[in-house]
C-alpha cells in the first residue's frame, strides 16, 4: 500500500494557503527548500515520515487529516484497474489526470443540476 502523493500534495497546498503561509515560509518551518515544498505540493516528491510530522505541526493539523483516504487502495477498491493504470504514470501525468478527473466531475454535476432545472 502506497501513498498517493498527488492527493497529499494538494491537501498540503490547500491547508497552507488557507493558513496564508507561503511556500517559502513553510520551507523554513520544516527546514527544507522552497523547491522541495513546490515539488511536494505537485505530487512529484514524497516526504519522509519526519518531514510529514513537521508539515502537520507547521500547518496545525494532524497526520490523520493529511493522510485520510490517501492510500492507493482507496482507488483500487472502488474501480478495478484504476490503480494499475494511474500508478504506472509519472507524477506529472498523475497530477494532470487527477485535475482532469476533478474538472470532469464538476462538469457532470453541473450538467445534472441543469437537467433538473430544465425538467
Amino acid at each position: 500500500m502506497a501513498l498517493n502523493y498527488v492527493v497529499l500534495g494538494e491537501r498540503i497546498r490547500k491547508l497552507r494557503t488557507e493558513r496564508r503561509i507561503s511556500q517559502a515560509r513553510l520551507a523554513d518551518m520544516i527546514d527544507r527548500s522552497p523547491t522541495f515544498v513546490s515539488r511536494l505540493e505537485r505530487g512529484e516528491k514524497g516526504p519522509s515520515l519526519d518531514t510529514l510530522v513537521l508539515i502537520a505541526d507547521s500547518l496545525h493539523t494532524s497526520l490523520d487529516s493529511l493522510l485520510e483516504n490517501n492510500r492507493t487502495t482507496v482507488l483500487r477498491d472502488r474501480i478495478p484497474g484504476v490503480e494499475t493504470e494511474f500508478f504506472t504514470c509519472t507524477a506529472y501525468e498523475q497530477f494532470i489526470l487527477y485535475r482532469c478527473m476533478i474538472e470532469i466531475r464538476n462538469i457532470i454535476r453541473e450538467g445534472e443540476s441543469l437537467r433538473k432545472t430544465v425538467s
